[in-house]
């Protein structure tokens, strides 16, 4: 929330978070530290939908997810990786919820993977 995606600096092309600014050139925001970023909640083998992981950004600021991976095995840490110019936001904002169903032409939300009813070991972290 109150934040945007904006052409920023000097080169062309160049995207990133920007804060509102109507009527005046971009300003870049400054993002969070995104190693602060928790697995909050995940729920495997429910009966009432599919398995899903819940991220939590307890920071001030959004955090920058590009270049972060998420995965079910310490063996394969980048079976999902976020894509780039991904956000996620504070507060209010500052919680996303990821399907882990094995769907991912279901959209970025949708993880290559399940999570296990009998355990399982969920990482999250920077591969850049």
């Amino acid at each position: 929330a109150d934040f945007s995606l904006a052409r920023l600096g000097e080169i062309p092309g160049a995207w990133g978070l920007a804060e509102p600014t109507p009527g005046a050139p971009n300003r870049a925001a400054t993002p969070g530290d995104a190693t602060a970023v928790r697995i909050n909640e995940w729920m495997a083998s429910s009966d009432n939908g599919p398995d899903w992981v819940e991220l939590y950004n307890p920071e001030p600021a959004p955090v920058e997810l590009s270049g972060m991976a998420l995965s079910d095995s310490p063996a394969n840490p980048d079976k999902y990786r976020f894509p780039p110019l991904s956000y996620l936001g504070s507060g209010a904002a500052g919680y996303l919820v990821l399907i882990a169903d094995e769907q991912t032409r279901q959209g970025p939300a949708h993880l290559p993977f399940r999570l296990s009813a009998q355990g399982d070991c969920a990482t999250l972290g920077n591969l850049a």
